[in-house]
């Protein structure tokens, strides 16, 4: 027997259905049923599993009789089809055929049915739940003991008079991936439980992407709470999972069970410690301990209020009765700022009515200590709450982590290859996109392959020496040998030079900024201020005011090199944020955010470019929609929140508390007039100014040029005095448009033309070193808003650039 799997891309689902997104599914399966002889085995919304005897159907025309269903059921060609939808076939194992015999055989008992396993486990698909019978030794009496609190699913009634007649011979609804119904072949439950608990299957629930929990192995994994034990920053977890060890065996007695039913877990976290691992985790140490209600895995769901992303309460509530889950992590951050809503209290209430069947995690962003027990205190009108707070991981733990997981790789790292980390993670923080553990995960794995680049390399430049080694005395072979393990075990600064950008190789930062085309003006004031802050070993916050792509980025770059250099600041590395990155979106979260990032850039610049006009103009735009509804409230044409000016106010606090911190606001005049309105302290704390002018046509043009030579390209013959005399001609409707970027403009020009002569160098086959008229024209053609546009300064490992704002 063979399976082909169907899968189909959400985002298409949502925009063809207008209520249901499981309709497609439903017509592939039945269209694919009446033409061919398969059955369904899983009927998902993204995900359909057809099952078919190879020596009847042969996999071609399956695939064939799908294509044209596609076709002439959705319109959708060839190409269409390849951008949405995938299939897989597997085969199907004896022993999955076995299962699915047996479990078809077995009698009805009770009116209790079970759903069908789908076999073998797929390589995309991670499957939740755990092997049935459990771990312990008494494993056989706790599953006669817990049998009593599986109890049948109690939903509410939402079928019709029709539908309940045949409600014994039909299995409930559950769902699949991406968060909608899927119907699954009915099967029968036996009357022996011992005998399903012995049973290995599968279940497939909940959202596959959003799905979590490990499937158990003997041997597989660590227990849970030696993991949870081993997590760095979560001392809040872990006392949670400490004290659920000890008590575990009278949670799990009839007689105090009701007590483990009423209690609910409300997890404060923020998103880049990690928090979807840290829930996974929760949910194997309730498993292992045996406190989950019932076989099933874990599912998140994401509570949408009003128009946020997410399912409706109405929509929740039917996927929690529809899904065969034990635990649910329910992600409330729409609800924060309405958290004693009658919606969201019948919302609660409701889960109460179910709490004999499942656990629940409630999930919000890490706010502040009086949101936080707002949110505890509604939830402990109906359950009892359990707090489980996981702040940010400051720089120490980040590092922390990192050794930790290269010395379960057998790496240790050097003190030169730990500053080029601390580089690596300032990098990744400066487009606003950092995953934290992640990307620490990401970045550790890049130095592992680095190093083992290195030290086979190695091996194979020492391989003719060989015989050599055997000629030494017996002490000195030692020596070398233990030498030579060190290098092997340690990673060095030698070994990952390549992970970070250099912006400045062999020059002094000093000689950097001297370089710098059309910056002599910035230089003068910038050069007062060192002298001031070199006198009084004190740094001061500034503001960079200019328009975008006039070099601003680049100064506060050096200057963080100059303020280290002269012993002003420890560190002098330069953190980029947005103001985006500075706000919450829920509140009580503004604050936090503000503060962890403050405290990151302790010692070091802090540079936040542009700050303003995008949130504002966003908040703009929303008052002037509202206008156009004539039953909206005056009060409700202003955000209830005003996250942007917490941020300024908040950013403003920490440059008085910090004097070892340094501000850079890099903004327009005009926005730092609308930022003196909503916060006028900023004069105070941030008296010190420098204006960065926009570039002369002819510099534009020679920036262009030294971008050339610096990344060691060279020009056709006659191409620079193009390129000179492209920027001359630049018209004013681009230049004086007031989206014109500078040197940003310069840079993505740049970008386009180089990339254009190395794909044809990859062509032709050769160095890839001559920029060609070619080249260049077809990189100008561009639109004047693709050439101005922001792109973040990341490149693959293997080639970078420097070039300059």
């Amino acid at each position: 027997m063979r399976a082909l799997t169907v899968f189909i891309d959400e985002q298409w689902l949502a925009a063809v259905s207008e209520k249901d997104m499981s309709v497609p599914s439903h017509i592939i399966a039945k269209d694919m049923t009446e033409q061919l002889p398969l059955e369904v085995q899983y009927l998902g919304v993204t995900k359909t599993t057809f099952i078919y005897d190879e020596n009847v159907l042969d996999e071609e025309k399956a695939v064939y009789y799908l294509r044209q269903i596609l076709q002439n059921r959705f319109e959708m060609d060839y190409d269409v089809q390849e951008a949405i939808i995938n299939y897989r076939i597997s085969a199907l194992s004896d022993e999955d055929e076995e299962d699915d015999e047996s479990e078809q055989n077995e009698p009805e008992s009770g009116g209790t049915h079970k759903r069908k396993s789908s076999g073998k486990e797929s390589h995309t698909e991670k499957l939740t739940g755990f092997e049935e019978g459990g771990s312990k030794e008494s494993g056989h009496e706790q599953a006669k003991g817990a049998s009593s609190r599986k109890r049948m699913r109690t939903a509410p009634d939402t079928s019709t008079k029709e539908d309940s007649e045949d409600s014994d011979d039909t299995e409930i609804v559950t769902v699949g991936e991406e968060g909608a119904g899927t119907l699954g072949k009915p099967s029968k439950k036996g009357k022996d439980q011992d005998n399903v608990k012995s049973k290995k299957s599968e279940k497939k629930l909940g959202q596959d992407p959003i799905s979590f929990g490990n499937k158990k192995e003997d041997g597989d994994i660590a227990p849970a709470f030696q993991r949870i034990k081993n997590l760095k920053g979560s001392d809040s977890l872990i006392s949670l999972c400490e004290r659920l060890n000890r008590i575990a065996p009278a949670l799990q007695t009839e007689e105090f069970i009701d007590v483990l039913e009423d209690r609910a877990y409300l997890f404060s976290a923020e998103q880049d410690i990690g928090i979807n691992a840290r829930v996974s985790m929760f949910f194997d140490l309730m498993r292992d301990e045996n406190l989950l209600p019932s076989e099933y895995g874990g599912c998140e769901i994401q509570l949408a209020c009003g128009r946020s992303i997410g399912l409706p309460t109405t929509m929740a509530k039917q996927f929690i009765v529809q899904t065969e889950a034990s635990m649910y992590c329910i992600d409330i951050s729409a609800w924060v700022g309405q958290i004693d809503d009658p919606e969201f209290r019948d919302f609660l209430l409701f889960l109460y009515g179910q709490k004999d069947m499942y656990r629940y995690v409630f999930r919000i962003p890490y706010v502040e200590k009086k949101i936080l027990n707002q949110v505890a205190d509604v939830i402990g009108d109906i359950f009892t709450v359990e707090v489980v707070t996981l702040p940010p991981l400051n720089q120490k733990l980040l590092e922390e982590t990192a050794v930790s997981q290269l010395e379960d790789y057998g790496y240790s790292i050097s003190p030169e290859a730990l500053t080029i980390f601390r580089k690596r993670i300032a990098e990744e923080k400066s487009d606003g996109r950092f995953y934290g553990m992640n990307t620490i995960g990401k970045i550790v794995k890049e130095m592992v392959l680095k190093k083992l680049e290195q030290s086979i390399t190695e091996e194979e430049k020492d391989k003719p020496d060989a015989k050599n080694e055997k000629k030494k005395s017996s002490k000195a072979s030692e020596n070398k040998k233990h030498t030579e393990e060190k290098s092997l075990t340690e990673i060095t600064g030698k070994d990952i030079g390549d992970l970070i950008v250099k912006h400045h190789d062999t020059s002094t930062p000093e000689q950097e900024l001297v370089d710098m085309i059309g910056t002599e003006e910035v230089r003068e004031q910038l050069n007062i201020l060192i002298k001031e802050m070199s006198e009084t070993k004190q740094p001061l916050n500034i503001r960079f005011v200019g328009n975008p792509g006039t070099g601003r980025t680049v100064v506060a770059r050096l200057l963080g090199d100059i303020l280290r250099e002269k012993g002003i600041l420890k560190k002098g590395e330069i953190i980029e944020h947005s103001m985006k990155d500075l706000m919450g979106t829920v509140p009580g979260e503004t604050v936090p955010k503000t503060l962890s990032i403050c405290r990151d850039a302790l010692d070091s610049i802090l540079f936040i470019d542009e700050p303003y006009p995008e949130i504002k103009e966003m908040v703009g735009d929303l008052d002037e929609e509202s206008e156009d509804f004539d039953d909206t409230d005056e009060d409700n044409d202003k955000p209830e929140y005003d996250f942007h000016k917490e941020a300024l106010e908040t950013l403003i606090s920490e440059m008085e508390a910090n004097r070892n911190l340094v501000v850079i606001l890099a903004l327009t005049f005009e926005e730092l007039e609308k930022v003196r309105k909503d916060v006028p302290d900023i004069d105070k704390v941030m008296y010190s100014e420098i204006e960065f002018k926009d570039f002369s046509r002819k510099e534009l043009g020679d920036i262009f040029l030294r971008m050339v030579r610096r990344n060691k390209f060279s020009l056709e013959e006659g191409l620079r005095e193009e390129i000179l005399k492209y920027f001359d001609k630049l018209p004013e409707k681009v230049t004086k448009s007031g989206k014109f970027t500078n040197a940003r403009y310069v840079r993505n020009l740049f970008d386009m033309t180089w990339s254009k002569t190395l794909l044809r160098a990859e062509i032709d086959q050769n160095d890839g070193r001559l920029i060609t008229r070619q080249d260049f024209r077809l990189a100008a053609s561009e639109s004047a808003e693709i050439l101005n546009k922001k792109e973040p300064r990341k490149y693959p490992l293997g080639f970078r650039l420097e070039t300059d704002d």
